[in-house]
Order: C-alpha cells, then sequence, then structure tokens
C-alpha cells in the first residue's frame, strides 16, 4: 500500500517542484496563486460587510463558499481523472498482480492528500479572515480544519463517482474534433460572460452605485431563499459562521456515505474503462493521397499542431477563436 503510494507521487506532476529547470515556474505559478487568493479573500471580507448593512451577510457568504465550493469540485474532478487515467501508471502496473481495490485506494488517499491542501488554501483564508475580523474563539479554527478536511472528502467521493464517465465523455470527445471545438467555445463564452457581470456587480459595490436596485426587498428575499436549498455545503458555512457546530457532523455523515458509495462504484466501473482501449472501434481506411497547393497545406499544418494535442485545444484554442 505505502509503496502504491510512494508511486503516485512519482508519477503524477507536481504542483511544487525544487527542480532547477522548473523552480522558477514553480515560484511563479504559486506567487500567481497567492495573489489570486489575497484578491478574493478581500473581495469576500469587503462585500461581506457590505451585505451585513442590509441584514444579507450569512446568505451571500453562503452563497460564495457554494462558488468556491463548485471550483473546488471541478478541480477535484479533473485531478482524479488524470490520476486514474494515467498512460504511464497502466504501464507501470500492467505486468504486476495489484488488486483493483489496493490500487483504488491508494489513488484515493493520494488524491486526498493533494485535493486536502488545495482547499486548505482556496477556503481558509477566506475562514480565517471572517474568524479574525468577528473575534472568533480558536476552537472556531479547528473547526474550520475539519470541516475543510471532510469537504474534501465529499469533493473526492463526488469525483470518484462521475470519474467513469468523466472519461468515457473525454474519449468520445477527443475522436470528433469539432465537438470539442464547440464546446470550448461554448465554456470560453459562458465564463467570460459571467466574470463580465460579477466585474460590473463589484465595480457597483466598490463605487455605491446602483445599490437600492442591487439591495431592494426582492433581491434579498431571493438571495436568502437561494442560500437555504445549498446542499450539503449550507451544512458547513452556516455552521461556521453562525458557531453552531451540530449541522457539521450532519456533512461529516454525508461525506462519508458519499466516499463509501464512490469508492463502491469506481471498483465496479474501473477495471472495465482501463480493459478498453482508448482506439478501440475507429477503422483506419487507406486513402488515396491528394496533393493539395502549398499554401493550403501549409494552413492544414498549422492546425494540425495546434491542434492534435487535447492540452493545447483546452488551453489555448477556444481563448483565440474568442
Amino acid at each position: 500500500m505505502i509503496h502504491l503510494i510512494e508511486k503516485e507521487f512519482r508519477i503524477n506532476p507536481r504542483i511544487l517542484s525544487l527542480k532547477k529547470d522548473k523552480i522558477l515556474s514553480s515560484l511563479l505559478s504559486v506567487f500567481l496563486l497567492l495573489i489570486i487568493i489575497g484578491i478574493s479573500t478581500f473581495m469576500f471580507i469587503l462585500l461581506f460587510d457590505k451585505f451585513n448593512t442590509y441584514n444579507a451577510a450569512l446568505p451571500f457568504a453562503m452563497i460564495y463558499f457554494f462558488c468556491l465550493s463548485v471550483i473546488s469540485m471541478i478541480i477535484a474532478i479533473l485531478k482524479t481523472r488524470s490520476t486514474f487515467f494515467n498512460t504511464l501508471d497502466f504501464t507501470i502496473t500492467v505486468s504486476r498482480p495489484i488488486e483493483t481495490f489496493m490500487m483504488i485506494m491508494a489513488k484515493a488517499f493520494y488524491l486526498f492528500l493533494v485535493l486536502f491542501f488545495l482547499e486548505l488554501f482556496l477556503f481558509g483564508p477566506h475562514y480565517f479572515a471572517f474568524g479574525i475580523q468577528a473575534d472568533r474563539l480558536p476552537s472556531y479554527y479547528y473547526m474550520v480544519i475539519l470541516s475543510i478536511m471532510f469537504h474534501t472528502i465529499f469533493d473526492l467521493a463526488v469525483a470518484l463517482i462521475l470519474v467513469s464517465g468523466v472519461e468515457l465523455l473525454y474519449r468520445f470527445l477527443k475522436k470528433h474534433l469539432v465537438l470539442q471545438i464547440s464546446l470550448i467555445v461554448i465554456v470560453v463564452i459562458v465564463l467570460t460572460l459571467l466574470y463580465s457581470t460579477i466585474l460590473n456587480l463589484f465595480l457597483n459595490l466598490l463605487n455605491k452605485n446602483a445599490m437600492a436596485y442591487l439591495f431592494n426587498d426582492k433581491n434579498i428575499a431571493l438571495l436568502r431563499s437561494v442560500a437555504l436549498y445549498l446542499y450539503p455545503d449550507v451544512y458547513i458555512s452556516g455552521s461556521l459562521l453562525t458557531i453552531n457546530y451540530g449541522r457539521i457532523f450532519s456533512y461529516i455523515l454525508i461525506a462519508s456515505g458519499s466516499l463509501i458509495l464512490g469508492i463502491i462504484v469506481l471498483y465496479l466501473l474501473y477495471p472495465r474503462i482501463i480493459a478498453v482501449p482508448q482506439d478501440k472501434n475507429r477503422i483506419y481506411k487507406d486513402k488515396p493521397r491528394v496533393f493539395k497547393k502549398p499554401h493550403f497545406a501549409f494552413l492544414k499544418k498549422e492546425v494540425l499542431l495546434l491542434m492534435r494535442e487535447s492540452d493545447n485545444l483546452y488551453n489555448f484554442t477556444g481563448l483565440v477563436l474568442i
């Protein structure tokens, strides 16, 4: 078991590397991450004070932390897929008699450690800043760490349940370039519009514009009603912000049960998915060679260089098209 966990740390890409050729980029990534988290924490405290004036601070905080939970969930799913379906891992373990359950547990433990520290950096500064501002007792900070730990377990559990479907969808999209590009364009457009809306709202709050429109009775009532149904995150954010720790134990039960379910689902599906080669059912036909004009050939070559790797496609092509 220990050797399997050690293998995961060796074969998976490291977030922070101390090698000479990667130390500068690693430090730059950490620096940018700290800046983003610092800005996010400052914005949260500023908006919390704004909403507190209209007695809507708690619903706002619940919705804010729910948005962070969506981000952490997406990160957990992507990290889980890259860990369980690592091609290098297949070449190492294919000839060794390793039980499926032991492999899943080793990967799950590795993912828990990685995701826990990521979520600690994502959620911790917001909760700690709130605790300092509200003069919370030391017990509050212990409950924050406990809550983040079980929040990580819940995210990991959902990722284990969904990772098989995500992998099958990824393999399907990998064979259909047009669908990939269409999906990326749609996602980038939605994120751009969402970012624009949030930025305009934030600037209005800073400049004290449209305050009466934003904080009218109808919007405040809508905010409160939405916050009450953000399960299961409402158990954590509502408990920590109101110092009512009883509901956190409900979240602990939900997270533990979801993790058991996720392991069972993955135990049943994982061997079947890794047994199917990704190029199955792909038919290769010999096509007659067609000579094309130089300009068209050069253009086709550039498009292939840009789009033949999925990483390039997801990271860059969508932005270029927008």
